[in-house]
Order: structure tokens, then sequence, then C-alpha cells
């Protein structure tokens, strides 16, 4: 048996690990995908996870340096090394069967191994675009666009946001046909002739867990390919090939009129209503002006035996009102956030434009009228 190739801390590779299992696959139908790649030269490990699409490195320091390359089950080694406490490290070695032992304090693992050799790659590309952005604000927009990317529709092209600019600033775009969300970032300038590209929602969501607690992030992207660098990871993704809709023609003016209501109050409002249905046929609420002061909200069962309603404060500056489905409702609400919102209409047949009064530069588009039921009549 050999000495050990190498030793690193047992907390360090948590970490990176439980960021590269969200890039491995439980399922797939090449053994290697299922698999973390660990590599050691010049004093540093580079950790890879990848499904062929998506792909993530790490690099961390490590004592020892012994060379060392090896394909190792992903699940079997986050486990081990997640299950670790305190200060411990790991001290990796290799067995006459060309089998790996992880040995930490007391604890010991011999795991099976694949070639490194057959642990695939994506390859690299030249920047088309290029920007350094806020970890915090980067974090912010992927969590603001990511509920409405189109999960089960069969256009491809709308199952990621778009990476893009509006107004010469970084905007993300997402729609999943009842709601269409922007988010632009008014520090960062769009750079001059870049492509717009589709990202995918897989690397987007790898990306929010690899911001948390960082403090600047570095995206470059080219027509095929996008790559996140944040504090020494780097993730790359194939872009979604296809042509975005134009969001931007169905987001409606800002209206003078427009309604103001608290976002908190609507959703738990909603969530006392929900009750009410009893089926995916019956998740309609009417929202409709009840004086000056408040809006109705109105619900009431398929077979028309339960009703719910709750009139909530609002300034109402003569809002028509419609049928909105509640879960994109509370969805959006919750995603503008903030003190209080503006809700504009032009009538009770066009999409409600929602953004916060103090405009941070996020604006959603809601559908209506789908499902539209009869006021619940008041007593």
């Amino acid at each position: 048996m050999s000495e050990p190739s190498f030793q690193v801390a047992a907390s360090v590779l948590s970490r990176a690990l439980k960021v590269a299992s969200r890039v491995v696959e439980r399922r797939n139908t090449l053994p290697i995908l299922a698999h973390v790649l660990l590599e050691v030269a010049e004093g540093s490990l580079t950790l890879t996870a990848s499904d062929l699409d998506v792909q993530f490195e790490q690099k961390l320091k490590v004592d020892q340096d012994a060379p060392f390359s090896a394909a190792l089950p992903a699940d079997k080694l986050t486990q081990f090394i997640g299950a670790l406490s305190g200060d411990v490290f790991c001290k990796f070695s290799t067995d006459d069967d060309g089998r790996v032992i992880i040995r930490a304090g007391r604890s010991r693992i011999t795991l099976p191994v694949l070639p490194a050799g057959d642990f695939p790659k994506l390859g690299d590309f030249d920047n088309a675009g290029l920007l350094e952005v806020s970890a915090a604000s980067l974090s912010r927009m992927l969590n603001r666009v990511l509920p409405f990317v189109s999960k089960d529709d069969p256009r491809f092209c709308i199952e990621g946001p778009l990476w893009h600019g509006e107004e010469g600033q970084l905007a993300l775009a997402a729609t999943d046909t009842v709601v269409a969300l922007r988010d632009i970032e008014a520090s960062v300038a769009w750079p001059e002739n870049a492509p717009e590209v589709i990202l995918a929602p897989k690397a987007c969501r790898v990306a929010t867990a690899m911001l948390e607690g960082a403090d600047r992030a570095l995206i470059g992207w080219s027509e095929r390919l996008s790559r996140f660098t944040v504090s020494g990871a780097v993730l790359t993704a194939k872009v979604i090939d296809g042509m975005f809709p134009n969001y931007r023609r169905i987001i409606p003016e800002a209206r003078e009129d427009a309604t103001v209501v608290d976002p908190e109050v609507v959703i738990a409002a909603l969530s006392r209503l929900r009750p009410a249905a009893d089926s995916k046929d019956c998740n309609f609420a009417n929202f409709e002006p009840d004086g000056d002061e408040a809006i109705l909200l109105s619900m009431r069962s398929g077979d028309a035996t339960t009703f719910a309603r709750e009139a909530i404060p609002a300034q109402v500056n003569g809002a028509p009102g419609a049928a909105v489905s509640i879960l994109p409702l509370g969805a959006v609400m919750d995603v503008v956030g903030g003190d209080s919102v503006e809700i504009s209409q032009a009538d009770s047949d066009a999409a409600m434009r929602i953004e916060r009064v103090v405009k941070d530069g996020v604006v959603a588009v809601l559908n209506v009228g789908r499902g539209f039921r009869p006021t619940v009549e008041r007593s």
C-alpha cells in the first residue's frame, strides 16, 4: 500500500462537493457521470463534476503534493466527507488494486475508481462577452428569474433565462407564458456587441450555490458556452440554442392610476383563500376594487359549495380587476417584494404590470383571464 498521495481539510472538500453534487445526475447512461474527478498537481487539488452539458471545477489547496488522478463515486464520497466533523483532514491513498482509501481520524473508507482519462470535459472558448458583477446582485437576479422559466413547454428557448442587455445595462428575463419577469442591474453596463444568450437553468441553480458568501463573480460567455468564476470555482455550461421570444412587446406601460398594495398582505390573503380550491381548475381568484381603499380577493370551489373572500388594504386608483391565477400571483409578489408594489392594468382583459413603487430594476407581467369565475356574492 502506498503512502498518502495527498491530504485536504474535510470541511473545505465538503463545501466543494456539495456544489459539485448539484451537477451530478443520479440517473444517467454513462457510469463515469456518476463520479467526480480528483486531480492533484502542483500543490492543488482540482475537483470536477459534469453531466456533459454543465461542468463544475474547484481548486483546493492540499498537503503532500504527490501526483493523483481518479474518478470517485460522487454520492458515496459526498456522504462520507459530509459526515465528518471538526477540523479533521482527509488522507487519500491507493491500494494495490487501484482503489482509493480515505482516512479521516478513526474513520476509513475504500472506494472503487474509474480511469481519470474517461472523464469528459467541456472545451475552452473565447469570450464574446465578459462582465464582473457583485455576487449579491447576481444571486438576487438569478433567484428572481428562475421561478419563472418554463418547465413543461415544448419550446426549449424559454426553459432558461435570457442573459442580455437592456437600456445599456445587464438584464435577465424569463417567462413561462403566464408570467414574464425582467430584472435590470443598473450598476453593470452591457458590453457592446456582446451576444444575447439563454442560460441553462441547471447552471443558474448551481451558480446560486457558488455565489453564497462570495464577493464578486466573473461571467464570460459566447454563443455556445457560459462560464461563471466565483472564489476559485469555475462553472461552464452549454447555453440553450434558440431564439428567446420578444418579451419586451408584452410589457404594458406603467400607468398613473396604478393600484398600490403591500405584497406580504397579498401573499398572506392568498394562503387563506387557497382552501377554497379543490382542483387544478379552481386556482383562480377574482382581483377587483372594493372602494378606494381595498382590493377584494374572492374564490370558490369547482362545485360552488365553498367560497372564500378577503378585502385587503390598498390604494385603489382605478384598477379594473381581473381573474388571476393565485400561484403565479403569489410567486410574483414574493419575488418583486419590497414594502409596496404597484399594479398597472389597462382593462380587465389586459395583463398586469407589477413592480415596486420604489423602482429597483424588476418588473413582472402577469397574464389574466384564464378560468375567470363570477364574483362571489357579498352577504
